[in-house]
């Protein structure tokens, strides 16, 4: 009992399928007939635990736990909580690298031009294959000057680049994406996105990502005469400042889909001005 107790899970099962196998072979080999087939027999059994161990065993017992765990979640948060925490509990996809730089140019003194670039890389947390595609959805205000999307775009494990294949306009505005691709337990992808909208000169930028992010930064390049501020839509006392780039925050922790990123900007008082 000692010497089964030392071995992993996975040896054992590995030894039991290894002896199942030994036992059909060598009864077929040498045509036993004074066991009536029964170590034949036994070797199938052995051999399909040892199979159903490795394959079907370990994924009932992952749906298991996280039942389990669903359950107890519901004896211990209020009702009002529960849809909530399975729905961050059902998320098999996490962003562990996220750069969102924001370039804000002036335009005219009531137009500014704002280029978003972004950067992600996302892995498959679970252990089945999962369907990501890269997807960007940006508004148009009117302007003379028009919304574009310059790059929606995902790499899979292999450096093979995927881009958009054409990009929908209507009045109000544009969209682009790479169609769904399949990618496999544990495997990354990187998601690159850049694009540019027209907005006021005292105005904001929204911007929702779908999947969990962890730890992600944003950097604003502002000009000299717009002031501006940003944040992730979380308390600030998760945030990171940097001394020597006043214009670049990291989250230190997980933003969440349905939470808002966003930039402001607006005119700076010039020195001297006065107002009645």
């Amino acid at each position: 009992m000692s010497f089964w107790g030392k071995l992993p899970p996975w040896a054992t099962l590995a030894l039991i399928g290894v002896s199942g196998l030994i036992l059909i072979i060598v009864s077929s080999v040498f045509e036993w007939e004074w066991d009536y087939g029964i170590a034949n027999e036994i070797g199938i059994a052995l051999l399909a635990a040892s199979v159903l161990g490795f394959t079907i065993d370990r994924w009932m017992k992952a749906e298991l736990r996280t039942d389990a765990f669903k359950a107890a979640l519901g004896q211990v948060l209020q009702p009002e909580f529960r849809a909530e925490v399975s729905r961050i509990i059902g998320y098999r996809l996490l962003c562990e690298r996220h750069k969102l730089i924001i370039d804000l140019e002036i335009v005219t003194q009531d137009v500014v031009k704002t280029t978003s670039s972004v950067e992600r890389v996302i892995r498959n947390k679970s252990s089945y294959p999962e369907k990501l595609k890269n997807y960007v959805h940006i508004d148009e205000f009117g302007f003379q000057e028009k919304s574009d999307i310059l790059e929606c775009s995902i790499t899979l494990a292999n450096g093979k680049p995927i881009s958009f294949d054409e990009k929908k306009r209507d009045d109000f505005s544009v969209r682009a994406d790479t169609g769904e691709v399949s990618i496999g337990p544990g495997v990354t992808a990187e998601l690159r996105s850049k694009w540019i909208e027209y907005r006021r000169i005292n105005d904001v930028n929204y911007y929702h990502f779908a999947t969990p992010t962890v730890d992600p930064e944003i950097e604003v390049r502002c000009p000299d005469d717009l002031e501006c501020s940003f944040g992730f839509g979380t308390p600030d006392q998760n945030i990171q400042l940097y001394h020597y780039a006043p214009h670049r925050k990291q989250l230190k922790g997980t933003y969440f889909p349905h939470q808002n990123m966003s930039a402001r900007w607006w005119p700076k008082k010039k020195v001297g001005s006065s107002t009645r």
